[in-house]
């Protein structure tokens, strides 16, 4: 994996170094742009001696958009001047009133800006500034093209943008800078793939890569084992889970031994052979401890849980649950503390105590309410609600539903697509 993101910032390392091109679109979906922005970071963090600026706001108006770019800017400035002050040494020139001007056009502004912060470079014949305009998220595309065609404009020998190197993203699955490349001067173009196919198959090569030294590709071979578990190519993933733990165990390494142990535990989960899958997690047990790898240790002994609840064996079930519950709480993994909750009161309500079923839920709710994590306190109070139907106690379940709507109605304004699912551990 670490060859494809080495190809990338050697592409745009390169485009930083070539005179011919003042701007280049990269087309990425919106996760892929996190990881451009990463990349880009890295090289300003490397010995790259040019100055970065990154304006990464979702796209509305180019008015919106030049403002927050102009308010990044001041703030950075604001605390430079700070520093020269407390240094004695002398002020850098102010931002232009003009690029604040709402009234003015955003392109006028924008190009401002820009050449604002060429002018404060400390050399600036030997140092370019880089601009990456990078909307997360475009939700007027002919508005961004529009901008982004009206700023690159520019008049040689001498343009505007001398001494710059721009970035410009352009959506993958929806583009508009490149359904109309010819309208952009000196323009170069870039398509990233860090999709997941992309990147299974750069840490299969990765793996089989005798060149590389042998920890490098056994962390790739590790994380190609979780793809074949993602992808339920199971045997293929038990395989490499052995080799991994072989390796990893030559090596005292616990952290490891323990993931690969509870890796081939979820297999046989998953296929139904819960007898393995206990097995495997209780070998987990000892090296989780003995690593200190509390991370899988939580994850190995909700998996516990899982088993015994697919065992019909409840009060395990709920035991490893609550076990699970307070390693999480410690650690405050809030999603971890609600699943294991959850599912501590679904093994009490299997044994057909609900008093304590209920009483579980409601200690959960009312964390999940006390730290606002509204999709884990939804899940409770939906438990809550369907028991406390049954028990037919009316005044609670009257409260539970008036919540569950505040709850909900916040979820729809947070995530107008729908709430996320928990994320960060082992489901059932």
């Amino acid at each position: 994996m670490q060859k494809l993101f080495d190809e990338a910032q050697t592409r745009l390392t390169e485009f930083l170094g070539q005179r011919q091109h003042v701007a280049m679109v990269v087309s990425c979906s919106q996760t892929e742009a996190a990881y451009v922005l990463n990349i880009l970071n890295a090289i300003e963090q490397g010995d790259c001696p040019d100055v970065f600026w990154t304006f990464p706001f979702d796209f509305r108006t180019p008015a919106q958009f030049v403002s927050q770019s102009a308010d990044t800017i001041q703030a950075s400035i604001d605390m430079l001047q700070d520093k020269l002050a407390e240094a004695g040494e002398p002020k850098l020139p102010p931002v232009p009133n003009e690029v604040f001007d709402d009234g003015a056009s955003p392109v006028h502004r924008m190009r401002g800006l820009m050449t604002y912060a060429r002018q404060i470079l400390p050399a600036p014949d030997s140092m370019l500034v880089v601009f990456s305009l990078f909307p997360l998220e475009i939700q007027d595309r002919h508005a961004y093209l529009g901008f982004v065609h009206a700023l690159m404009q520019h008049a040689m020998p001498r343009p505007w943008c001398r001494g710059m190197r721009i970035f410009l993203r352009d959506d993958v699955q929806e583009p508009i800078l490149r359904d109309h490349r010819e309208r952009l001067m000196r323009t170069e173009w870039f398509a990233t793939d860090f999709s997941q196919p992309a990147i299974e198959q750069a840490l299969i090569d990765e793996a089989l890569d005798e060149s590389l030294p042998l920890p490098r590709r056994m962390q790739a071979f590790t994380m190609v084992a979780a793809y074949d578990q993602a992808h339920q190519r199971y045997e293929g993933a038990i395989h490499k889970y052995e080799l991994v733990k072989r390796y990893y165990k030559a090596l005292g390494n616990h952290l490891m031994v323990a993931l690969a142990l509870n890796g081939i535990g979820e297999v046989f989960l998953r296929t139904d052979n819960s007898l393995r899958a206990r097995e495997y997690f209780e070998k987990a047990l000892t090296p989780s401890i003995e690593g200190k790898a509390y991370s899988v240790l939580l994850n190995i002994i909700m998996n516990l849980g899982h088993v015994s609840r697919a065992e019909r064996r409840y009060a395990d079930g709920a035991s490893y649950y609550e076990q699970a519950s307070k390693l999480a709480l410690e650690f405050r993994n809030v999603e971890a503390y609600a699943l294991c909750i959850e599912h501590q009161g679904v093994c009490e309500l299997e044994q057909n105590r609900q008093i304590e079923a209920v009483a579980v839920w409601m200690g959960g709710a009312a964390f999940a309410r006390e730290v606002e994590a509204h999709t884990s306190l939804a899940r409770l109070l939906t438990r809550l609600r369907d028991v406390l139907s049954q028990l037919g106690v009316h005044d609670r379940l009257q409260q539970t539903e008036q919540e569950l709507r505040g709850v909900e109605a916040k979820l729809a304004q947070e995530y107008p697509s729908g709430a996320p699912p928990l994320q960060g551990v082992t489901r059932f």
